[in-house]
């Protein structure tokens, strides 16, 4: 059971979601029926809205009911909404229009009128201090409280919405806000999965993405189902229904990929896989035969330090290639360290992220040196983030840029032929991770797989792909063949 998509028309986007559709997306999931809500009652008019989500829910059992409840408009009237025949209550106060907050007043009394008939009520969160709001506010109410995740980056929230769960059993948690590599795993030992269920929240997002990473967690058959189907279908009181895997799973998950981003060290949030063994492991279970991989320490700490424990795990993990992090702070070092490791086949390009570690541009002046001397070192790929990236490129057309999280300001760079794109981003918001426009802009062969692992799972990323329905050819394009352009010492070494 879907815990919440929603069909209509988004004014803001323009993207429309007919039921039909949303029923056959959600299908080739493996869902088997989807608690629902119309666009036009979040947007426009909660009352016409809900009377929408109650007409389409009578035509189709595949359909389960949520009401809008709309802070703003809350004048005491959720008492006849069961009688109406919905299964629970809705409340999204950070919808564009809705106004509110979770500390609102008027929202303590909707969390109070649904526990007092008996309506679960769904809270669709987008800020990590939303958890402590909630545990605040709304959950002393004693009423059934599903959150919902309704944007990226769900692992820097993911000790709080653990922390607030624990303090609270009558609150359960949505699975796919934990994209990391075992992050399900973490949550099915820590809550237990009967407190777990999973969200697509199609059309906004990529609809398999919380799919595959439920089919990818290595957890009993038995927890998987109660995460996918089992909890909601208790917190509802419908029966339990099996649900299948997710429409091409297997040939995604199993199919060869050179995945263009891996990282070793930490990022100093929850990652249970982060280790040098489970890294190495994850690399061939999501059947990269090349991943392309660098340290964080390197990145954001030392150098030097970082730099030699990515030599250290390519003698560890025979599938890995490496890129040689440097230090715009540093030229000094930073052409030792070239020079260090430049002979080594293994290493295949250069890493920075300027923006996050330095607080730079790609085109910063401190970044000129080390471009210049690259740019007399055929074959080696530089990978940075978007920040600046654009001018380096038309500056240097004899290297080829990879922009990390290549979603990111794809626009401004679409026509600079020596950049490739990788298409992973911690989001599964389509407006802040547009594959398809991406596609449409700069071609399908300078797009690059990418999972960002073990910060995220390589399902989520895939998840995204099996969204897109893409043909045979895009599909191999993008997972393996664009690669061995973009890194061209990946030749040196390839299968």
């Amino acid at each position: 059971m879907d815990g919440g998509s929603f069909f209509g028309t988004d004014r803001a986007s323009g993207r429309r979601m007919p039921p039909s559709e949303l029923k056959r997306r959600l299908q080739r999931c493996g869902a088997t029926r989807a608690l629902v809500t119309s666009i036009s009652g979040l947007q426009y008019d909660a009352a016409a809205g809900n009377a929408e989500t109650l007409r389409l829910c009578a035509g189709d059992p595949f359909f389960v009911p949520i009401a809008v409840a709309a802070p703003m408009a809350y004048a005491g009237d959720i008492g006849p909404l069961r009688q109406q025949g919905f299964r629970a209550v809705g409340a999204f106060p950070h919808w564009p229009g809705h106004g509110g907050d979770f500390d609102d007043i008027a929202l303590r009394h909707i969390a109070a009128a649904a526990a007092e008939q008996g309506l679960p009520l769904f809270l669709g969160l987008s800020q990590r201090t939303d958890f402590a709001k909630v545990a605040r506010n709304l959950a002393p109410a004693g009423g059934r409280i599903a959150l919902r995740w309704m944007r990226g980056s769900g692992y820097s929230a993911l000790a709080e919405a653990m922390a607030v769960a624990r303090d609270w059993p009558n609150i359960l948690i949505d699975a796919g806000m934990a994209p990391q590599t075992g992050g399900i795993e973490l949550l099915t030992k820590t809550l237990g999965a009967e407190r777990l269920f999973i969200a697509a929240n199609a059309p906004y997002a990529y609809e398999a993405c919380p799919y595959f990473l439920a089919q990818s967690a290595r957890i009993s058959e038995t927890e998987r189902q109660m995460i996918l189907d089992g909890t909601l279908a208790r917190l509802l009181d419908l029966p339990a229904t099996k649900q299948a895997a997710p429409a091409g799973y297997t040939e995604l998950i199993t199919a060869p990929k050179i995945d263009t981003l891996y990282n070793i060290g930490s990022f100093d949030t929850i990652e249970p896989e982060a280790g040098d063994d489970a890294v190495a492991e994850s690399v061939g279970r999501f059947h990269a035969e090349i991943a392309i991989l660098s340290s964080m320490r390197a990145i954001f700490d030392d150098m030097q330090a970082g730099n030699a424990e990515t030599a250290a795990f390519l003698d560890r993990c025979p599938g890995a290639r490496g890129l040689i992090a440097i230090d715009p702070m540093n030229h000094e070092a930073t052409f030792t360290e070239i020079d260090r490791y430049a002979g080594d086949p293994r290493f295949i390009g250069i890493k920075t992220i300027q923006d996050d570690a330095h607080g730079l541009g790609l085109d910063d002046a401190r970044y000129a040196p080390i471009l210049d001397r690259i740019d007399r070192m055929p074959g080696w790929t530089v990978m940075a983030h978007p920040t600046g990236i654009g001018a380096a490129a038309r500056k240097h057309p004899d290297i080829t840029f990879v922009s990390e999280h290549g979603t990111w300001r794809h626009r401004e760079n679409a026509d600079i032929q020596n950049m490739m794109f990788d298409i992973c981003t911690s989001t599964p918001l389509l407006a802040q991770s547009d594959i398809p426009d991406l596609i449409d802009r700069v071609g399908a062969g300078r797009v690059l797989y990418a999972s960002d692992a073990p910060l995220m799972s390589p399902a989520f990323t895939l998840g995204k792909l099996a969204s897109l329905e893409l043909g045979a050819g895009h599909l191999r394009a993008i997972l393996r063949d664009n690669a061995l352009r973009a890194f061209p010492r990946l030749r040196l070494n390839a299968k």
